[in-house]
């Protein structure tokens, strides 16, 4: 990469966290901002990392304890029909699904359906060991850490062009054939042959494939249905689900990939649970407060507050990076946030030290300018437009958004 743009456009990142921002919600029932000029140096920084980073459209949500400080949308999440982005625009909130899902499970355990240090075997269909490690358990805080063992080999998650339908899953056949040694859909290298269960954190998709099964298996009820009455209701969450059919498709937020001059319209799919939710960015707030406030939203508990500080806490000392659905970040300009990413293009953190809470979505795939596809087209996980993406955070969460006076 060119280090004379790289300069300049590092030196524009550090301009832009002088910026000052004041708000003020005037109005309880509707987010309205007042705010000074900043708020345009703001917005054109946004704007020109929207142009730097071929992101189609933007949008940015920021919170101070249980109170909404700014919300805003950016650029056109439709390109071919020229659709405005706006706070109702839905997006395939990618991995952060992991925190829904998890919550819905520790539901469960505070019902009393489940131990987290049960083995998972006792409630599958089938025996679920790693077969090199035959005689270690699996159990629930395990598939919730990635600390299962189970690798993501397989590619759980699938991009493909248009809007298809998701085929039904049938979960049982379709996980015991990829995850026993005798299964048809078996492939070696799916489980790890270094690590036993709970000895190394590792990341995986396929994992949480078994969280939703075992979901619907211990609550009775379809996985989507389930987070339906137990989090998307009493959230107030009308806008998201894990099903495309509960979703208004003319508000959905495709993928764009962005190569040589051209927009290439993708649409995400993959296992429900691991990164297929969808959401609007105001639904998701009434996640994030909940998770952010001890398990309350608007006076609603979804989970009891020792839960919530058990979910953000690690289980395992062999990695302290990840809690129970839920990541800890120590990345230089994003510090002691709890939250998780989406690849590629979803942020949910908070901040507990100052009760600071920030989430992004735009729907870029990929690295917009080419940085990520090399000649044979393998994408690469980093970018320059993901450090814009982390840098974007640490500038809202140092602004005086987050240190807006609130009042009725």
């Amino acid at each position: 990469m060119n280090l004379k743009i790289f300069a300049i456009m590092i030196l524009l990142l550090l301009i832009c966290t002088s910026f000052s921002v004041s708000s003020k919600i005037q109005d309880e029932n509707k987010i309205k901002i007042s705010v000074n000029n900043s708020e345009n140096l703001f917005d054109r920084y946004v704007e020109l990392l929207m142009k730097i980073g071929h992101k189609p459209s933007f949008v940015v949500c920021t919170i101070k304890g249980d109170e909404i400080t700014f919300a805003k949308a950016y650029g056109y999440y439709d390109l071919e029909n020229n659709k405005p982005t706006t706070l109702d625009t839905i997006f395939p909130i990618a991995s952060v699904s992991k925190t829904v899902a998890a919550t819905a499970l520790m539901q469960l355990y505070e019902r009393g359906y489940l131990d987290l240090d049960d083995d998972v075997s006792g409630y599958l269909p089938f025996d679920l060991k790693n077969p090199n490690f035959p005689d270690v358990n699996i159990t629930f805080r395990m598939l919730l850490s990635h600390q299962s063992s189970i690798t993501d080999k397989y590619d759980a998650c699938h991009i493909s062009p248009g809007d298809p339908e998701i085929p039904s899953r049938p979960y049982a056949p379709y996980l015991k054939d990829l995850l026993l040694p005798n299964g048809s859909l078996y492939v070696s290298g799916i489980w790890s042959d270094e690590n036993a269960p709970g000895e190394a954190y590792c990341y995986s998709n396929i994992g949480w494939g078994l969280v939703e099964y075992l979901v619907e298996i211990i609550s009775n009820q379809p996985f989507n249905e389930y987070c339906k009455d137990n989090i998307f209701i009493p959230l107030e969450m009308y806008n998201s689900s894990y099903d495309l059919k509960d979703i208004n498709m003319s508000r959905l937020a495709p993928y764009y990939l962005y190569s040589k001059g051209n927009y290439y319209r993708l649409m995400h799919m993959g296992w429900v649970p691991c990164c297929n939710m969808r959401s609007t960015i105001m639904d998701l707030s009434h996640f994030l407060i909940a998770h952010m406030n001890g398990g309350v939203w608007n006076g609603v508990r979804i989970l009891n507050e020792s839960n919530i500080e058990l979910m953000h806490s690690p289980q395992f000392s062999n990695y302290e990076l990840y809690g129970l659905g839920f990541q800890f970040t120590d990345y230089k300009f994003q510090k002691n946030m709890i939250g998780h990413n989406g690849y590629p293009s979803t942020r949910m953190f908070f901040r507990p030290e100052d009760q600071t809470g920030v989430i992004i979505f735009d729907n870029s795939f990929g690295d917009p300018v080419g940085l990520l596809m090399d000649e044979g087209g393998t994408s690469l996980r980093y970018s320059l437009t993901e450090f814009f993406m982390f840098k974007t955070v640490s500038i809202l969460l140092k602004s005086l958004f987050l240190k807006a006076s609130i009042s009725s």
